[in-house]
């Protein structure tokens, strides 16, 4: 079964579950069914979620740790490589996306 939630899979459940609700005739199979599904789904949306987010903190803490050890280009050649390099890092750092996930692990 594909575990990635769609927002078309998202209005098909809830569809069938307002149905149900609003007394519509649907097969109360079919709404636990969805129920059943949208729940799975949302579950297996929720791990992503969670594995997204420790990527998210691996990578920012490898990328802080390589912004805070570095005090400048190593050639005078590279110094406008180097300030693109760096202001990139910043940039990604200071995400509100990374920012808030990194204050979550605090």
């Amino acid at each position: 079964m594909n575990k990635t939630l769609t927002p078309e899979h998202v209005r098909a459940f809830a569809k069938h579950i307002f149905r149900a609700i609003a007394g519509e005739t649907i097969a109360s199979q079919a709404a636990r069914t969805a129920l059943c599904n949208f729940i799975e789904n949302h579950e297996a949306l929720r791990e992503q979620l969670a594995e997204a987010q420790a990527d998210v903190r691996s990578l920012s803490d490898a990328l802080q740790s390589l912004y805070d050890i570095q005090n400048g280009p190593p050639l005078y050649k590279y110094e406008k490589d180097w300030n693109s390099a760096m202001q990139n890092g910043w940039e990604a750092l200071t995400r509100p996306g990374v920012k808030r996930v990194m204050e979550e692990q605090k």
